[in-house]
This record gives structure tokens, sequence and C-alpha cells, in this order.
């Protein structure tokens, strides 16, 4: 059977919506406890709750990961 365009727009949409909460549910408790990170995500729309597509979903985790690995990578050098 074939879905009409309103069916595939809601099927889209709810696909998107588990998309992003699949995407951002891990990072979710880190950012939280990271409040510098929360005020930058928040200034560039990226907060899990502030992200609408998919596409924002993978800049949010790209920039978490990254965020990471800066402080992972300055507490090295702190070491030192």
């Amino acid at each position: 059977m074939t879905m009409t365009k309103a069916e595939q727009e809601a099927k889209a949409k709810a696909d998107a919506e588990k998309f992003i909460e699949e995407v951002t549910r891990p990072y979710r408790k880190y950012i939280n406890d990271t409040p510098d990170l929360t005020s930058v995500l928040y200034d560039i729309d990226l907060l899990p709750e502030q992200i609408r597509l998919p596409v924002n979903a993978t800049r949010m985790a790209a920039f978490c990961e990254l965020w990471k690995n800066g402080i992972a990578a300055f507490t090295r050098d702190e070491r030192r």
C-alpha cells in the first residue's frame, strides 16, 4: 500500500525526531555537567532541546566530542 503525502511527511518527521533523540541522548548529562559547553551550545542553538533538524544533532555530537577532546588535551598539557 502506498502512503499519502501527509503520511510520508508524518513518518519523516517521526524518523527525524527519533534520530535526534538517539544522537543527543548520550550527551545530555555531559552537557548539563559542563556549564561552559552548555553556554556555547545555547549561543549557537545546539542544545538538545533546541535541535529540530537531524543534521544539527550530528553537529551537536561532533561539537561535544571536540569539546571533550579539547578538554582532555588541555588537561594533559597542564600535567606536563
